[in-house]
């Protein structure tokens, strides 16, 4: 049975410019996005509602994507989330190992294609 995106909600916080990007790519895609600007407004949507993937930026303002994730794992264990950042993905390394089954660590911009299968293989587990 294939993946219903349209049943699929995604929760995405980052830049204006990033989002705006990654929310089209993800609305091409078939899924149901909502969006957030900074760290608070991302942790309110992030530990209140049900979303099924998070995107987060690892660097916004009020709160980074890290301590967001964090805050929903805490209330939904079985989060997944996909992390952008302008950093390379060593700096970040250690903070994510102890959610290395249900989080990836991508670059900005993402390409389409790579967002797509990030996104799938996240589902898929």
């Amino acid at each position: 049975m294939g993946l219903c995106k349209a049943c699929v909600q995604v929760f995405m916080a980052a830049d204006q410019a990033v989002r705006s990007v990654i929310f089209e790519m993800l609305k091409r895609l078939g899924f149901e996005v909502t969006t957030a600007g900074c760290g608070a407004s991302a942790l309110e949507h992030a530990t209140h509602q049900s979303f099924d993937l998070v995107f987060l930026d690892l660097a916004m303002p009020n709160m980074s994507g890290i301590e967001v994730f964090s805050s929903r794992k805490q209330i939904k264990p079985e989060s997944r989330g996909i992390f952008m950042t302008d950093y390379s993905k060593d700096e970040f390394g250690d903070l994510l190992a102890d959610n290395e089954d249900t989080t990836s660590v991508w670059p900005k911009p993402l390409p389409m294609q790579e967002l797509k299968l990030s996104v799938e293989a996240m589902l898929s587990r």
